[in-house]
């Protein structure tokens, strides 16, 4: 299992990128939001890999960072989802709303997303919103720092650590936003991103 390449960038292409690695060019499939983010060719690059094997191919899937590769591998475990279906995903929107939408069940955007239909997004909800949700049955406790009884708060707590981070820095990012009773869950989780990036 290659877990991460690391190398210079030779080429890029909609849907992948070749690294250069000591002499070896290896192709890696990215989704194709990251190809616009890259630096430019010639530089280097480290990315978090997935490689899917099969009789007749041997496919190297790319990340630059572990959680968009463990959003992608919940997806992939998915019955109808492949990691082409997966690429094809991610490339359409960003972790963060997909997740969003998961946990909030929300099957109308799900459904509009490429290779999802309205069962399989059904599917994908009933697969992997607990499993999203698992480590935050504790997240509206111990914020003190904020308004308990506040729901979007706590709605957005429990989507951003499902995403992966701590529920302190959480925490204490969305106790910085002014004002932040006024916004709904969806407003307060893009900020709190933002003030997320910053630390």
């Amino acid at each position: 299992m290659i877990s991460f390449v690391r190398g210079i960038i030779e080429e890029t292409n909609i849907d992948y990128v070749v690294l250069d690695v000591s002499g070896i060019g290896y192709k890696i499939f990215v989704p194709s939001n990251t190809v616009y983010s890259l630096p430019p060719i010639g530089m280097e690059i480290k990315f978090n890999t997935y490689m899917n094997v099969k009789e007749d191919s041997m496919n190297l899937y790319g990340f630059i960072n572990k959680r968009d590769m463990e959003i992608f591998e919940k997806l992939i475990s998915v019955s109808g989802i492949g990691p082409k279906s997966a690429m094809s995903i991610l490339s359409a929107t960003d972790v963060d709303s997909l997740v969003y939408g998961i946990i909030n069940e929300d099957i109308t955007s799900l459904s509009k997303l490429p290779g999802i239909g309205k069962k399989t997004a059904q599917r994908v909800i009933l697969e992997l919103k607990d499993k999203f949700a698992k480590a935050n049955i504790e997240c509206v406790k111990d914020l003190s720092m904020i308004n308990e009884a506040d729901n979007n708060v706590n709605e957005a707590i429990c989507a951003l650590t499902s995403l992966g981070y701590m529920k302190a820095e959480v925490t204490k990012a969305i106790a910085t936003i002014d004002n932040v009773s006024e916004l709904d869950a969806e407003e307060i989780i893009k900020v709190t991103l933002k003030n997320l990036a910053r630390i």
